[in-house]
């Protein structure tokens, strides 16, 4: 699953920097990133200490993503080579924290951070698949109880 970080790192990399949106689409890859990162972090079962280190991570890395606090150093580049290392860096540094992650074994969590919803999403299906076979199953055997005999 390491597959999640590495996808950043080719987003980052085929980047044009000399592309007038090129602000836009890093802005867009660290927002992704950092929601993905933060709702993982917010399900239950998520370690405490490592949602304290993905934060910390954020406040200290982020570009866009450093918390609006009066007082706190907001994300700044030198440049857009700069910008796209600094969130490299952030990619980097979170890729390491969900390594730990998964060296923990925790159930529905891995070393990306979107496997709790999509583990979610599996519970869904299957449910929906349990409620479907159980109306098939109702449909099949309404005749024999509306036969009354």
């Amino acid at each position: 699953m390491t597959e999640y970080f590495d996808d950043v790192g080719r987003q980052l990399t085929s980047l044009d920097l000399k592309d007038n949106k090129v602000y836009d689409k890093l802005q867009q890859i660290e927002w992704k990133l950092v929601s993905d990162v933060s709702i993982c972090a917010q399900m239950p079962g998520f370690p405490e200490d490592l949602r304290d280190a993905i934060d910390l991570t954020i406040m200290e890395r982020g570009i866009y993503s450093t918390p609006p606090v009066r007082g706190f150093p907001q994300g700044d580049a030198e440049d857009l080579e700069d910008h796209r290392r600094k969130l490299f860096d952030l990619g980097g540094d979170l890729h390491t924290l969900f390594h730990d992650v998964a060296s923990r074994g925790l159930d529905r969590f891995s070393d990306s951070p979107t496997c709790p919803v999509r583990c979610l999403f599996a519970d869904a299906e299957e449910r929906r698949e349990n409620n479907a076979a159980a109306f098939v199953l109702f449909m099949r055997v309404l005749p024999f109880l509306m036969d009354g005999t």
